[in-house]
């Protein structure tokens, strides 16, 4: 039962994907539809809550199972058209993985196992991550135990700060509970394997197989990354959303799919719903979509882009406003709305991001291999706006996060306590959008072509 509930959440975000979707692609299938799921039931379950419904295993399967038969109405309007469509799709489109060769079957190989491994270890070991224990997963079981937000724990303060963060990781951990699973840790797990699958799938899509999966496996070795992927905190799950969201309107910019549009909306509105400061990603994206994009997308939908994508934010902020009296103790940080200008505080909060980014112990060679690709592109990006639009995007979100870190006003903590200990998990999204640059620019892309053509087989998975 535990295991069937969990692929009701698969297939709620499948059919969510089926709908906004075009063409299918498996790999796209594997790799959204978990998040997509999972991120859709949380809202539910927020607004469940708002209505007074007691969150249950039962009440959540039961929302679980409408939204999948809602949102496949068009096979109970039409299933003769449906089914036609099904019959129509072009199998070896659906099912291409692209050229296969001995690097890209080796890179598979140490991606699988390195899966395995980190898989292994989440659910083995049970949470340590002291904001696990004393906020995500305490108040998830709370959660669970009670079937609301505002429970005993908040009414005793006797949980952590993280119960102010936007509710998607807590309810995903309870969920887990209601079920009767001992650990929450499955759900950081999938997760990360959905993330894998989804971000070989969407660079490949920008690049080529073998370049998609090297770099894939580049990335996942990363250690502060590996490391914290099996922390049953918000900082990995929160990167996934927003990358993948700015990946998808990347691949829609240069595809020109719509289906990747509205991908897009969909993970960072689920980034936002993870952690505030996702508005970062979401404020720099909708800036430079009016700027760069003239023609592809109507002003219409670009408006409905930005009000979709800070839609979760205003509801959560809202909903700390209405219960201030219980949740106001437990909001970390005031934001500052006029300039704070303190020379030494910026020069510091920039020093420790770069730090951050630079620390090879952190990324290994990712910022440096990120600078010697923008130095070798630096002409093209002036004269013919190469790969400008990731570019900006990596640039201005990072810049905007400093500018959030100096306008903050810390009520629990200090800056240099989050800037020495925290910012190596600020910099998460920046690091994967920095492979995502690396990985779609086209002397990289280039040389992987000219390896696939000489290692790949004779036997090739073409469409």
């Amino acid at each position: 039962m535990k295991f069937i509930a969990l692929l009701i959440i698969f297939l709620l975000g499948w059919s969510i994907y089926n709908l906004v979707s075009k063409k299918k692609h498996f790999l796209e299938i594997i790799g959204f539809s978990f998040l997509i799921g999972l991120g859709t039931l949380t809202i539910l379950m927020f607004y469940l809550n708002i209505l007074g419904i007691k969150l249950s295993s039962t009440s959540l399967l039961i929302v679980s199972v409408l939204s999948v038969f809602g949102t496949n109405y068009k096979f109970f309007i039409k299933p003769k058209k449906e089914l036609e469509k099904i019959k129509n799709i072009n199998v070896k489109e659906l099912f291409f993985i692209g050229n296969i060769n001995v690097v890209w079957i080796v890179c598979v190989a140490a991606v699988i196992f390195l899966l395995f491994v980190i898989t292994k270890k989440s659910l083995f070991w049970t949470t340590t991550a002291h904001d696990a224990i004393t906020s995500f997963d305490l108040y998830a079981k709370a959660i669970a135990h009670e079937g609301k937000l505002i429970n005993s724990l908040i009414l005793e303060k006797s949980v952590g700060f993280g119960v102010a963060y936007p509710p998607l990781y807590s309810f995903a951990l309870s969920y887990t509970y209601m079920l009767g699973f001992e650990t929450s840790k499955i759900i950081p797990a999938l997760i990360f394997i959905s993330f894998v699958i989804s971000f070989y799938s969407l660079i490949s899509k920008n690049s080529n197989a073998t370049l998609a999966i090297f770099v894939t496996l580049i990335l996942i070795i990363s250690p502060e990354i590996i490391a914290q992927s099996a922390i049953n905190t918000t900082s990995v799950p929160n990167a996934v959303l927003a990358s993948l969201g700015i990946i998808l309107l990347i691949t829609w910019y240069n595809t020109n799919d719509k289906s990747y549009f509205l991908l897009s909306i969909i993970f960072l509105i689920l980034n936002v719903w993870t952690r505030s400061e996702g508005i970062i990603y979401v404020a720099g994206t909708i800036v430079l979509l009016f700027l760069f994009d003239k023609k592809r997308i109507s002003y219409k939908y670009k408006i409905i882009y930005a009000v979709l994508t800070i839609l979760p934010f205003v509801v959560w902020q809202i909903f700390l406003k209405i219960n201030h009296d219980v949740m106001d103790s437990f909001v970390q940080v005031k934001y500052i709305y006029t300039p704070v200008l303190n020379l030494k505080q910026i020069i510091y909060i920039v020093k420790y991001i770069f730090l951050n980014l630079l620390q090879r112990a952190y990324f290994g060679l990712s910022a440096y291999i990120f600078v010697v690709i923008l130095a070798i592109n630096i002409i093209k990006i002036i004269k013919k706006r190469e790969n400008l639009f990731l570019l900006c995007i990596i640039i201005v979100s990072l810049f905007l996060y400093m500018v959030l870190l100096n306008q903050l006003e810390l009520r629990h903590d200090n800056l240099t306590n989050i800037l020495k200990h925290s910012a190596k998990r600020f910099v998460f999204t920046t690091i994967i959008l920095m492979w995502a640059y690396v990985s779609t620019s086209k002397i990289v892309v280039e040389l992987f072509n000219k390896i696939e053509k000489k290692l790949s087989f004779k036997v090739q998975t073409n469409s």
